[in-house]
């Protein structure tokens, strides 16, 4: 008869840490692809507000997301070079892409 390892319980919180942090993570850069396609969509119809007080669609993200204003311009340039990398886009839809690497 085999014996099967028991895992102690630093070892087994560890690894349902982990599995849950991934799961976590990809769930945050689905939904992060998301954010970024609808600013596509308000740059591409120019529905920022211009000419209401913000200055720029960087302005209106950091404004209507709460996020910082470096936040807000990382997600613009995304939004903005949507469809040059169609193969990491879809990676980051997936969930299997980060928002950092996406900067990039």
């Amino acid at each position: 008869m085999t014996s099967v390892p028991v895992m102690s319980r630093q070892e087994r919180v560890g690894w349902e840490a982990e599995a849950r942090l991934a799961e976590l993570m990809g769930q945050i850069n689905v939904l992060t692809a998301q954010v970024v396609e609808v600013i596509a969509e308000v740059l591409d119809a120019d529905a920022w507000g211009p000419g209401g007080g913000l200055r720029s669609p960087e302005h209106w993200v950091a404004w209507r997301t709460g996020v910082a204003p470096s936040r807000a311009a990382a997600l613009v340039t995304m939004a903005r070079r949507q469809g040059e990398l169609p193969e990491c886009e879809a990676l980051f839809g997936a969930g299997s892409l980060t928002e950092d690497a996406m900067k990039v």
